[in-house]
């Protein structure tokens, strides 16, 4: 997740409540706001960003069922079958899995025994299966040197060699609610996001196969372009030039240790639960090496800190979302940040005002990327810094060029795309409203923050783990789609465990 800092102004800055500090304020002032927030999600067939697809989620729930019923892949339905069961342009990009209760991991029997939630395998846009099955494919076939010929493309061949036995070893599992939710556990993670998955189904509509590769392609070239724009001052992992695109954050990545982690694989599942399942996670993995971490690339802010946008530290909670949603709205014109889409960045400058969309206005994002400035901006600068006035020169001159930048064709564009998604108070990912829930068990963040577990069980995304997951209302589906109706009543509420 790209957030940079002014380092000119840190010591300003200290007094001004940061991310992170927002962040514990403002999810112990939300703990409240957290269930009504969801009880406010539109729900119907003109909903935004509404559950698992749009339509009436419950349609989600009762296809994976009927399936299931049916016999899951022993039966006479596939996968379109089960599609033509969702009402609303809810169709579907899972696939029930008929595993004993016993072969899931805790988090994932919590959410089946308590919550009626049904076990799934992700499966890309042709109903094709993904992630073990992919991964073992492209190993078997290709040795790690290339994707296999035929069909959507999904991965490049640059999966991690390990990537099957960790999917296992993480206990990486899937589960969709009865209100079209998508939870995705690890032994250590538990993230919850709501599907965009009718904004793909019409992307994806009517597609060839070759169609749908030449959409794939654009995406990573577009991608590699933004990297070596964004990252082109940073030095590739053998420290003999500058990076120049996606396959050195890879390097950098690998040799960081994070490059299939276990953060890294549930981040890029759950930006693959974010897209219903049509993109698939190993799409993702590939495409992001440092997807569900915060700072500039391998960059990480606060590293191993309590704070700090690492595994396991309060700013990475807003970087698993923010990565992904960042993602599809640059790459691909979907979701909350879809204005990133039309953006050209043709410098350094520009790129690092796009990274902040989402988490600040088009002031604070000027003023994270001001040390990119190009060079004759610059030196505006450095020439007011002069003279015993030069503070309050300098300053004034930072003020000026931001003005005189709103309003040039150059750079407006990317102010208003940062100004029409800030938030009063706070960011798209740290108000009860966000589309996404992030937690980590206790041990988990104390391993990688090195803090004591006295206080990393008590911290505001701090998850029970092992058995447990959070309280969700009964019938909540129904609360949903009646808050929209004449007559709700929110007293009607009621809370079970």
């Amino acid at each position: 997740m790209p957030i940079h800092k002014d380092r000119q102004k840190e010591d300003q800055n200290d007094q001004k409540p940061t991310l992170a500090k927002r962040l514990f304020a403002s999810q112990h002032e939300g703990q409240g706001r957290r269930a009504e927030a969801r009880e406010e999600a539109p729900v119907g067939p003109g909903a935004t960003h509404g559950g698992a697809g749009q339509g009436e989620p419950s349609a989600i729930h009762k296809a994976l069922r009927q399936w299931q019923d049916a016999g899951g892949e022993q039966g006479t339905r596939g996968v379109e079958a089960t599609q033509a069961h969702v009402e609303g342009g809810a169709s579907l990009g899972m696939k029930p899995l008929s595993l004993p209760t016993n072969q899931l991991n805790k988090q994932a029997q919590a959410e089946v025994e308590q919550h009626g939630a049904v076990p799934v395998q992700l499966v890309g846009a042709r109903g094709q299966p993904i992630a073990m099955n992919v991964a073992a494919t492209d190993s078997a076939q290709n040795g790690q040197g290339g994707p296999a010929s035929g069909g959507v493309q999904w991965s490049q061949g640059e999966l991690p060699p390990d990537y099957p036995q960790n999917l296992g070893a993480y206990g990486i599992q899937t589960v969709v609610g009865p209100d079209g939710r998508i939870t995705v556990t690890s032994n250590n993670i538990r993230v919850e996001v709501q599907s965009l998955g009718a904004e793909f189904d019409a992307m994806f509509a009517g597609k060839s196969e070759a169609e749908i590769n030449q959409l794939l392609d654009q995406w990573r070239t577009r991608k590699n372009t933004d990297d070596a724009l964004g990252y082109g001052n940073l030095q590739n992992a053998a420290g003999d030039a500058q990076v120049q695109g996606t396959g050195d954050l890879r390097d950098l990545a690998r040799q960081s240790g994070y490059y299939g982690s276990e953060q890294h694989v549930v981040w890029a599942t759950a930006a693959s639960a974010r897209t219903g399942g049509r993109v698939p996670p190993e799409f993702f993995l590939e495409l992001d090496p440092f997807g569900g971490t915060a700072g500039n690339g391998p960059e990480i802010l606060g590293n191993g800190t309590l704070q700090g946008g690492g595994a396991g530290g309060a700013l990475s909670t807003i970087a698993m979302g923010h990565d992904t949603d960042w993602t599809l709205g640059r790459l691909m014109g979907v979701g909350p940040l879809a204005e990133l889409h039309d953006l050209n960045p043709t410098n350094q400058f520009q790129m690092k005002l796009m990274g902040p969309a989402g988490l600040s206005d088009g002031n604070l994002g000027y003023a994270s990327a001001l040390e990119f400035l190009p060079p004759a901006l610059r030196a505006e600068v450095e020439q007011a810094s002069g003279g015993w006035t030069g503070p309050i020169s300098a300053q004034a001159k930072k003020l000026e060029i931001l003005n005189r930048l709103r309003k040039d064709p150059a750079y407006a564009p990317f102010f208003a795309a940062l100004d029409a998604n800030s938030q009063p108070g706070g960011d798209l990912y740290t108000l009860g409203r966000s589309d996404w829930t992030v937690q980590y068990t206790p041990q988990y963040i104390a391993e990688h923050t090195n803090t004591a577990t006295w206080i990393t069980d008590k911290l505001p995304y701090t998850w029970a783990g092992p058995g447990t997951c959070p309280t969700r209302r009964r019938d909540d589906l129904a609360e949903l789609t009646e808050h929209h109706a004449p007559g709700y009543r929110p007293d009607d509420r009621q809370e079970s465990n």
